[in-house]
């Protein structure tokens, strides 16, 4: 479930399980290629998110989130956190696979014009960001475009958009040793300047300032 969704079970219901919560962040350090999930599993909010597992399925899962708790619960080490979420990126992947296996979810034509716009900016918000440029490759009107994205999200198409482009920007200045100027560069603004413009007004915080804030845990 997304954030602002909610389930509820029938009186009488024995439920027994795993609950396993995380944030968006969680996103923001994986490979590119784990983008699939995500739009899999949690952007279209309108649609139902319960998955019916069989025996098989319910088994890897069954294990996989067993052996998360135990190693969640094991004193923190060393890429303690690494671990954990190494874990989490394959349950999301196995969730995925069930998802895309027993997706019979009636999409309508907003349903799939929204998800089409997810895919091209999964591709494209490296170069493109525009609201115009994505509604031409749809053939429909910037202002469709954000009445589909209000509807189906809750949010317009420019937010999704810079949303695209700020996850990639604090992964690439948490994990990787690129300098402001380059990784403007990679994003696609024509300067260090416009870049950190955009980042700082998106985020309250200049890139450095956001880089810096992870360089100096455990310093002190």
């Amino acid at each position: 479930m997304s954030k602002g969704q909610i389930y509820s079970f029938e009186n009488q219901s024995n439920i027994s399980g795993f609950s396993l919560s995380f944030g968006g962040c969680f996103w923001e350090k994986t490979p590119q290629s784990a983008s699939n999930c995500k739009a899999v599993l949690f952007d279209n909010a309108s649609a139902n998110q319960l998955l019916n597992l069989d025996d098989d399925e319910t088994g890897d899962l069954s294990f996989l989130f067993t052996i998360m708790l135990n190693e969640f619960s094991k004193p923190p080490y060393i890429n303690h956190m690494d671990a954990l979420a190494a874990y989490l990126k394959i349950i999301m992947i196995k969730l995925a696979n069930v998802k895309l296996k027993n997706d019979t979810t009636f999409e309508s034509p907003d349903d799939i014009l929204y998800r089409r716009f997810l895919e091209f900016l999964s591709a494209g918000y490296r170069t493109n960001h525009t609201v115009n440029s994505y509604a031409d490759m749809l053939n429909i009107t910037p202002r469709r475009l954000n009445e589909i994205c209000k509807r189906c999200s809750g949010t317009n198409a420019k937010e999704i958009i810079n949303g695209h482009i700020i996850s990639e920007a604090k992964r690439l200045l948490q994990f990787s040793s690129k300098t402001v100027k380059e990784i403007a560069y990679d994003l696609n603004f024509k300067t260090a300047e416009q870049f950190s413009h955009f980042f700082k007004k998106n985020t309250k915080t200049a890139p450095a300032d956001y880089r810096k804030a992870f360089v100096d845990i455990g310093v002190q």
